[in-house]
């Protein structure tokens, strides 16, 4: 299920009254505009259920004169959304956004994101000239077993989205924002199971407190971050099984055993993992010139001819052929 509103939706001269009011009933806060400028503003967003979770995209366009464009969740502002919660602001596309809470501020690059409480006051700012995008994931405090009174330690805190854990989550959200609307219930809960578990390693991890994680979440996040290595990695010929065990510094029959309650073994993910790859590129007009085999090793079939084998099984013809089905004019 899905929510969304658009400034598009009523007259200039109403948008900047508007989203203050989507913005207090729906979010719980008050929008300082710089001045009125509705014939540059314009703002949409859009929620979506996410298992348990929820995400939304908020993109909004302003005035390039504008400075900054603040929202903030008073006291008395408390009581107007879901304060049972957790929320997870990153910044998707833009310049700067600033998250307020507890004495401290995070500034966020794109692809940064931080944690506030929706149980206390806090405050956002954008550099808002221009379009700028954010996505708000918002978690049940229940979701996170982690103590709250340790993760008030971590609002407000900048988490880079460029490295580590940080680096999977941020691709990750992103990700979601980009195909959500693909997603059957089914899925939608897997994929919301999979950013909580790599969202609680992280904060643990901040914590100090990777010993107070279950298991299950460990083991979950380990296998999130080696289907992210896998993904990365599926050009060098070299990518195994024994591979990927060593370079997360696990056995080879921890690794099978971490990958049994999974649709594919670890061989067989990668393996239609880069078969899938090829077929896109066959199928993509900008790439006809490229020799089969050279695609083949792009993705790691170093053999041509095994890789040929592989393909006709799976799509009943060789990869000549294929192309040449699905890129006639």
């Amino acid at each position: 299920m899905s929510v969304s509103f658009s400034t598009d939706d009523v007259s200039p001269a109403e948008r900047d009254d508007y989203w203050q009011h989507i913005a207090r009933r729906y979010h719980g806060h008050d929008i300082r505009f710089p001045h009125s400028g509705h014939d540059w503003f314009r703002a949409r967003s859009v929620t979506r259920d996410l298992g348990t979770a929820t995400i939304t995209t908020a993109s909004i366009t302003a005035d390039p004169a504008w400075t900054t464009l603040e929202a903030h969740r008073t006291p008395r502002r408390l009581h107007w959304a879901d304060t049972d919660a957790y929320e997870v602001k990153l910044l998707r596309h833009g310049v700067l956004y600033v998250v307020a809470q507890d004495g401290r501020e995070a500034a966020l690059r794109p692809g940064d994101f931080a944690l506030a409480d929706m149980e206390r006051p806090r405050d956002v700012a954008m550099a808002a000239g221009g379009h700028q995008e954010v996505l708000t994931l918002l978690v049940p405090r229940t979701q996170l077993p982690l103590p709250s009174s340790e993760l008030a330690l971590l609002t407000a805190v900048r988490l880079s989205g460029q490295e580590g854990s940080g680096s999977l989550i941020s691709a990750l959200l992103r990700g979601i924002a980009a195909e959500q609307d693909t997603y059957d219930p089914a899925e939608s809960v897997r994929i919301s199971s999979a950013v909580l578990d790599l969202l609680t390693a992280a904060l643990a991890g901040r914590l100090d407190r990777r010993a107070s994680i279950p298991d299950k979440v460990h083991h979950r996040a380990l296998v999130q971050r080696i289907y992210a290595f896998m993904e990365s990695h599926l050009g060098n010929s070299a990518l195994s099984p024994r591979a990927v065990a060593d370079a997360h510094h696990i056995s080879l029959r921890y690794l099978h055993k971490l990958f049994e309650a999974e649709e594919c073994t670890v061989a067989e993910w990668i393996r239609l993992r880069r078969l899938e790859q090829c077929r896109r590129d066959l199928t993509d007009v900008t790439l006809l010139n490229r020799p089969v085999s050279a695609i083949a090793a792009r993705w790691g079939f170093a053999d041509t001819a095994h890789f040929t084998r592989l393909f006709r099984t799976t799509h009943g013809m060789a990869p000549g052929a294929y192309r040449m089905l699905h890129t006639r004019s």
